[in-house]
């Protein structure tokens, strides 16, 4: 239970990241991968003890890093505009 809820924890640190995100101007693309992670990380169906341990949490905290990475462009146009 401790795995899971440890897991639970994450997934739910994720998506605040995420929800950080929707203050930029993302583009098409940017807004389909932006659902398409908040599915996989909020799916329709409740969470399970069984699927928060078989949840493949690696590569969803690296597809959802590289995702934010990818944004780094949003802040140097904020940056830019400031100045």
């Amino acid at each position: 239970m401790a795995s899971a809820l440890s897991v639970l924890r994450r997934i739910h640190e994720m998506l605040l990241l995420l929800d950080s995100a929707k203050t930029f101007p993302l583009h098409d693309r940017e807004l389909l991968e932006l659902e398409t992670l908040r599915s996989i990380l909020d799916p329709e169906t409740a969470w399970t003890e069984k699927a928060l341990e078989e949840f493949p949490m690696l590569a969803t905290n690296k597809r959802v890093s590289d995702f934010l990475r990818s944004l780094q462009h949003h802040l140097t146009a904020r940056s830019t505009a400031r100045t």
